[in-house]
């Protein structure tokens, strides 16, 4: 017996270091948890933000991180969840310094306690060598490593018996369904509900990723949302009309096409192709009618030598000479809020929390050396199975799921194909939002109002008598939604 609590105490992560102040009515803090030491070597620390209220019995406390992997919570943290957020270009704010940062008045920390990871290799959570790295840049031990630090914080500021929230953007989605999977197997912790903004559950559906052409069908409604979004398709229609009919075509015409490709139905598709996606008929007939977002965003703007985002496409840019474009750092979308929230957060670190050292925003050797393997030995990662055996097992967990229309990294599409093919007691506990916004929608004024209504309804504090935003799948069963009311030619018989 004597051994066995020796054991469990050398494998609980220690408190390290920590500053707290006080900032009116919420106190802030920041602190490391150590890694479990192995053969009495220590591993390194993991990083995280709080930011508390109170600790009322019934308040809640939602654990908060992005993806990458590679990727620090700053996203989240500075940019829409945090009590304070960075005024982006999406809002008037600038791209050279001076940034400003403004209190959050729709920051969740209204209903809920908010504490920001910095998974290992990013931000300020540190690993005490590469070789000590090494364990962690894979995705169980990845979320392992996520799921100690919640138990102890958990531990270590009596918070076990109030509800918990776990919740990660793109894939911090996927580090969201093992982390809950392992809080439940493993450390006997039941959260009340996830929030999974941008997810990537199933690779397999993302372009990036798959080379699999016959889902490309996911990603044709943010290419017409995209059109929509510049004004050069069905303009003075409003926007979720636009994507009724894209979806539906989507579905009944472009992935029948895809699955089974023919010369006559091409000659069907071309035109009405061209017209919802500003692609020339001829590059459509060139690459037979098959549209990767590789293509779309090369292609979309390349007469205006422009070149849009692929993490928000209504972002555009000055066109790049291609030898000159060597990763996502040049993308629009990424460059126009990569230096305001840089320079604009070390100096929030400063003010708030007196850290004045490098905070690694992003670790592109972290997501190049990450093993998906695992946890995921298929030829395309998938975090499917975690989610449902973590809805399995607790019957009162709640997934509630935000896309983005005009992200091409992880399009709303594959959020809604992805749950579409859940158990129907599965997708019952589980509530699906788009809006109009790209990978960071929250970050748009067009999208902020209902995902901040919709995301304190979820919480259950805010009844709304309906959703703000429609469901993200909406099929046509009758003539009056025909797609062909809007110039879209029905899928020929001829194969």
């Amino acid at each position: 017996m004597f051994q066995f609590v020796i054991l469990l105490l050398a494998a609980l992560p220690l408190k390290g270091v920590e500053t707290r102040s006080v900032l009116g009515p919420y106190e802030a803090e920041f602190a490391t948890f150590h890694l479990p030491m192995k053969e009495g070597h220590p591993q390194g620390e993991v990083g995280y933000f709080a930011y508390t209220k109170s600790n009322l019995p019934s308040r809640p406390i939602t654990f908060i991180f992005n993806g990458g992997p590679g990727s620090s919570s700053i996203w989240l943290h500075f940019g829409g969840i945090g009590p304070k957020k960075l005024v982006s270009y999406t809002e008037g704010g600038a791209l050279t310094p001076p940034y400003r940062w403004i209190d959050n008045e729709q920051s969740p920390l209204a209903y809920t306690d908010l504490v920001f990871i910095d998974p290992l290799t990013t931000g300020l959570s540190l690993p005490a060598s590469d070789d000590a790295a090494a364990p962690y840049l894979e995705s169980e031990e990845d979320a392992r490593s996520i799921s100690w630090l919640i138990r102890d914080y958990l531990i270590q500021h009596r918070r076990t018996n109030v509800p918990i929230y776990v919740m990660g953007e793109s894939y911090g989605s996927c580090r969201a369904a093992l982390v809950v999977d392992l809080l439940q197997s493993e450390e006997g912790i039941y959260p009340k509900g996830m929030i999974l903004i941008s997810p990537a559950l199933d690779f397999e559906l993302l372009d990036v990723c798959s080379a699999n052409p016959l889902y490309r069908f996911l990603y044709l409604p943010t290419y017409v949302a995209t059109s929509w979004k510049y004004g050069l398709y069905r303009p003075n229609e409003p926007l979720e009309v636009v994507l009724r009919d894209a979806i539906e075509f989507s579905y009944a015409q472009y992935a029948p096409f895809l699955l089974r490709p023919t010369k006559t139905q091409l000659d069907v598709l071309r035109t009405p192709l061209s017209t919802m996606t500003y692609l020339p008929v001829d590059l459509i007939e060139e690459y037979r009618g098959t549209i990767s977002p590789h293509l779309f965003v090369d292609h979309f703007l390349k007469r205006e030598s422009k070149i849009i985002g692929w993490y928000d496409s209504s972002c555009q840019g000055p066109r790049m000479p291609l030898e000159s474009f060597h990763s996502l750092a040049q993308d629009p979308s990424v460059a126009m809020i990569s230096g305001p929230f840089t320079s604009a957060f070390y100096e929030y670190l400063a003010e708030t929390f007196d850290i004045q050292k490098p905070y690694r925003i992003l670790s592109e050797k972290t997501s190049r050396l990450w093993d998906y393997k695992k946890q995921s030995p298929g030829p395309y990662p998938t975090f499917v199975a975690p989610l449902q055996r973590a809805l399995c097992t607790n019957a009162d967990l709640k997934v509630w799921i935000g896309s983005g229309i005009f992200d091409l990294v992880t399009p709303f599409m594959a959020a809604a194909h992805t749950f579409q093919h859940f158990p129907a007691h599965l997708v019952d506990r589980t509530e699906l939002h788009r809006y109009q916004g790209g990978h960071m929608f929250y970050l748009s004024p067009d999208a902020q109002d209902d995902f901040f209504q919709d995301l304190a309804s979820f919480y259950a504090l805010e009844k709304s008598a309906a959703s703000s935003t429609t469901p993200l799948l909406v099929l046509s069963e009758s003539t009056a939604d025909d797609p062909t009311d809007s110039g879209v030619p029905r899928q020929s018989n001829e194969l």
